[in-house]
């Protein structure tokens, strides 16, 4: 199928908060070099608006404060009218035929209603972004005993994947996330309880709920991806908050959903 083939509309929303010139420049270039046209809406919760002259040829909206990672993205899921729409990050880069291949298996399968690409850091190596549904006990460790987490973690971030091939996900980033507009409509977008962080975890539940959530290693996308909220600091708190709002909504042990998913990749995993 040539990249001509998709008669289709996408829309993208990008959030940003205070980001460096070069790297939006690298994602602009990503955006407008993509060979399925993207209509680009920009929302920036910059204090200023300084940033608002790289974005003369797409849709910019700027609020002034920072309403929050999901939020920001929901006022452009709202309005948009597309037949798919991609979440993006500012710290990612993507090659021309991308979003194509990030969109195609939704337009041959109606039964996929998202799609991730595979992610690799700017160096190459592979970003291990595709998880399982999160325990307390696997955030918890993560974050204040690293060294106890590696045992869980080869479960929860599902290591013995080789992301050689087409999986459904049970836990997708929201890095750059395309989904059905319609169903994300549906869905409100992004609970805004969440002001950053599992965010994209909570919108994959839902997603899940109305199809497969699909991981797509033909699509391939660039992530610098900092992990600034593994520091002390205000983004480490914003986190945790984020993590007790999580299984507050889910459930903290008795997430039953949760481990009947979870108990069908470890299933995959044995096969």
């Amino acid at each position: 199928m040539g990249f001509g083939d998709l008669d289709v509309k996408v829309s993208a929303s990008l959030v940003i908060f205070n980001n460096s010139p070069s790297q939006i420049e690298r994602l602009l270039r990503s955006v407008e070099q993509s060979r399925l046209p993207i209509d680009l809406v920009v929302v920036d919760n910059s204090p200023s608006n300084c940033l608002a002259s790289y974005f003369s040829n797409h849709t910019y909206r700027h609020f002034g404060n920072n309403i929050g990672f999901g939020a920001a993205h929901n006022q452009v899921i709202r309005t948009v009218c597309s037949d798919y729409h991609v979440i993006i990050n500012p710290d990612v880069e993507f090659a021309a035929e991308t979003v194509f291949n990030l969109i195609q298996p939704m337009v041959s399968d109606n039964g996929v209603v998202a799609c991730v690409p595979l992610v690799r850091y700017p160096d190459g190596r592979l970003q291990r972004l595709n998880k399982l549904l999160p325990t307390p006990m696997n955030l918890f460790f993560r974050r204040f005993f690293p060294f106890l987490a590696k045992r869980l973690d080869f479960h929860y971030e599902m290591q013995w994947f080789k992301y050689d091939s087409e999986m459904p996900l049970p836990n997708a980033s929201g890095c750059f996330l395309a989904a059905r507009t319609a169903l994300l409509k549906e869905l409100d977008g992004f609970d805004e309880r969440f002001f950053m962080y599992l965010e994209d975890t909570d919108l994959t539940r839902r997603l899940n709920r109305h199809g497969v959530v699909l991981f797509n290693p033909k699509a391939v996308i660039t992530h610098e991806f900092g992990r600034s909220s593994y520091k002390f600091g205000k983004l480490f708190f914003i986190h945790i908050q984020s993590a007790i709002r999580y299984f507050n909504k889910w459930g903290w042990l008795f997430d039953f959903e949760r481990r009947r998913i979870n108990k069908s990749y470890f299933k995959r995993k044995i096969d």
